[in-house]
């Protein structure tokens, strides 16, 4: 999973879901990185910021999936 600033110039930030062994080139700054385990326990802004978007009945992985 990548949180990466947005190219448009309108200083969004972009989440992306890469499935486990997807290969990735970064084409944008990156803000954070993490797998599942970093997701569900990293206690910096953006994974836990994550957190807060799950919905009733949802897992993680499939928030993060959404959000993509």
């Amino acid at each position: 999973m990548l949180h990466t600033t947005s190219k448009d110039g309108d200083e969004c930030s972009v989440w992306r879901y890469f499935p486990p062994g997807t290969e990735n080139v970064l084409d944008a700054p990156l803000e954070w990185v993490g797998d599942l385990l970093d997701l569900e326990t990293s206690l910096e802004p953006v994974p836990r910021y994550i957190r807060t978007l799950v919905r009733e009945g949802e897992t993680l992985e499939e928030t993060a999936i959404r959000l993509s």
